[in-house]
């Protein structure tokens, strides 16, 4: 006999149902033959199997089998057990021994408000807050789109995006997203919009999004043009300057729920904004292109660096931490 030891991490008494197979090892999907196993919060059970390549069903006991919250497809695990549940749990395989394996219940969070339950009190710098690269990069394909058209920017944030990369250009006066020579067909304020509809929401009220700006027609623009335009917007679009934390240091989680972090790849010496490079936003000295080794430079005790990294492809990511030098 084999042991699989499942740990139920959730808030939720969890219905595990398991079929067991017959003489010749086949599962049995006769259901007055699945064994049901009931798992409190907080608790482990092991459960005794011939084997390790039967279906396994694990749901709260608020949701019947039937129920649409129950995700159909069914993942297999390494070592061949079948098994499904609802969207609302999450699961994490681990192989203890080749007789013994263990299955931890996680719940998942709600993508749309997963800062809701963190303290106040935690600073921006100790949280790892996901991101997209060139945001509203959809057109160009293949030199400048980033991202699919099936994930505007309201998707994104629904589905737990709180740092966005906002490369912007002056057309006409205005403010439109860009991606080098490709124009990205969103006006500033439309993102702004998008923004304030997300953060003013009452199941997102409390999030908070950290946003780099950088701009795209430099070889064309004056650099103080273009941060005048971006302090002309933000004042007088969606939201206005309440919805923006424009500090030049790393805030608590609490100051800056239902706001937006500004992080600055323009604006020179920041005339034009109140308190000059004090008043727009988390301000790096420099930015070096695409430099392999990364660059960090202190911001108000807090040690901010910026990597550029490889994945396995050979395709360069790049990744901002933060980290107290005190």
């Amino acid at each position: 006999m084999k042991q699989l030891t499942i740990v139920n991490h959730s808030r939720e008494i969890v219905l595990c149902r398991i079929s067991r197979s017959d003489a010749k090892g086949n599962a049995d999907n006769d259901s007055s033959r699945k064994e049901l196993n009931v798992i409190l919060p907080s608790v482990a059970m092991t459960l005794e199997v011939k084997n390790f390549a039967v279906p396994l069903t694990l749901t709260p006991q608020t949701v019947t089998e039937k129920s649409t919250s129950i995700d159909e497809k069914w993942s297999i695990a390494p070592n061949g057990f079948s098994i499904r549940m609802p969207m609302a749990m999450g699961a994490f395989w681990k192989v203890i021994s080749r007789k013994h394996h263990r299955l931890l219940i996680l719940p998942r969070r709600e993508m749309n408000s997963f800062l809701e339950d963190i303290p106040d009190s935690v600073p921006l710098s100790c949280l790892m807050l996901p991101g997209t690269h060139d945001t509203m990069a959809f057109y160009g394909w293949p030199i400048s789109q980033c991202q699919s058209l099936a994930t505007p920017l309201a998707v994104q944030l629904a589905s737990g995006i709180r740092m966005l990369d906002i490369r912007l250009a002056v057309k006409d006066d205005r403010l439109i997203a860009y991606h080098g020579l490709y124009p990205q067909r969103a006006p500033f304020q439309e993102i702004l919009g998008t923004i304030h509809d997300f953060l003013t929401a009452p199941e997102s009220c409390k999030e908070t999004l950290v946003m780099s700006i950088k701009q795209e027609d430099f070889a064309t623009v004056r650099g103080e043009i273009f941060s005048k335009l971006v302090r002309e917007e933000i004042f007088k679009g969606p939201g206005g300057r309440d919805m923006w934390f424009l500090d030049n240091r790393i805030p608590l989680l609490g100051q800056v729920r239902g706001k937006v972090v500004m992080f600055s790849r323009f604006g020179g010496e920041g005339d034009g904004w109140e308190g000059g490079l004090e008043g727009i936003g988390i301000h790096p000295t420099a930015w070096p292109d695409s430099r392999k080794e990364g660059f960090s430079w202190d911001c108000k005790n807090t040690l901010v660096q910026h990597s550029l990294f490889s994945l396995h492809s050979g395709e360069n990511r790049t990744l901002n931490r933060c980290a107290p030098t005190t």
